[in-house]
């Protein structure tokens, strides 16, 4: 799958509650090879405390112009 010219990456950034006030920051950032359905994604992990979250920015093919973001929060057991 080629980008276009004008692409770019701003930020990894998770938001807490969509909100820039509660950013958590990835603390690892890894890319995922290119799938059978020819889509691409690179995968942000970050961590604070007793929440895990894990956000997927994933490009496919049949719609180059669209961003999906697929985020899982988990809550963590307590110490």
């Amino acid at each position: 799958m080629r980008g276009l010219e004008h692409d770019q990456w701003n930020s990894l950034e998770t938001l807490v509650n969509m909100s820039q006030n509660q950013m958590l920051g990835a603390t690892s950032v890894r890319a995922e090879p290119e799938r059978s359905d020819g889509s691409v994604a690179i995968v942000a992990h970050a961590e604070r405390g007793d929440l895990d979250v894990k956000t997927r920015y994933v490009l496919h093919p049949d719609r180059p112009h669209a961003l999906r973001i697929e985020t899982r929060a988990t809550r963590l057991p307590a110490n």
